[in-house]
């Protein structure tokens, strides 16, 4: 979180050390029905991580309360987004892509987000993969304390995921390829659907029990 906003902070100072120079080409893009869906990738995307929301639950001193760290959790999130969305917006406009960092005119500044956002990510992985971790190692029967086993598996599941990243000449279009699939599931559809099936669980039981009663 401090590496993510300290990187915020040098986005908003260069974007607003741009904005005398680049603001006079700013124009609204054209539209298109399309961008609108791949926007929702994105911003799901953005949004995402709900496939490592039971391991962190589970690991709580009082799951209860997980409630709490997801509405602070999403809150601090929208307060981070939302200046650097509108102030990429008013500075370079439709000349924006994947990324802004790349639009900021500034080298030093530019790299200087790059390597916030290289440790961010780095400190990331470590607990989006730990559902897939866990999976693995319980597929391999690998003992959940630390030793050998467990090392090798979660090196080679960095690896894997290392190597996929690479293999992805733009990274853009797959960000909102998956932020409007899989994650769309795990973050929109799924989530609630499970909730009902809960509740009509618990309901049917209480239904079956108040039946023999009678």
């Amino acid at each position: 979180m401090f590496t993510t906003a300290a990187a915020i902070i040098f986005i908003l100072i260069g974007s607003a050390n741009d904005y005398e120079k680049c603001h006079t080409s700013h124009h609204l893009p054209d539209f298109k029905l399309t961008n609108y869906f791949l926007g929702l990738g994105t911003l799901i995307a953005s949004y995402g991580g709900h496939s490592a929301f039971p391991t962190i639950q589970h690991d709580m001193k009082k799951p209860t309360d997980f409630y709490k760290s997801t509405f602070l959790a999403f809150s601090i999130l929208f307060c981070m987004y939302s200046p650097v969305s509108l102030m990429g917006f008013l500075t370079y406009g439709d000349s924006l892509r994947d990324s802004v960092i790349n639009s900021i005119q500034i080298q030093w500044i530019q790299q200087a987000v790059n390597l916030l956002i290289t440790v961010h990510c780095i400190l990331t992985l470590t607990i989006v993969l730990n559902p897939l971790n866990q999976d693995i190692e319980d597929l391999f029967h690998v003992p959940h304390e630390f030793g050998i086993k467990r090392v090798l598996v979660r090196t080679g599941t960095t690896i894997c995921v290392t190597f996929l990243a690479e293999s992805v000449p733009t990274f853009g279009p797959m960000l909102d390829l998956m932020g409007g699939t899989t994650l769309a599931l795990t973050c929109l559809i799924l989530p609630p659907l499970f909730y009902v099936f809960i509740g009509r669980g618990k309901k049917s039981s209480k239904i079956n029990k108040f039946k023999r009663r009678i």
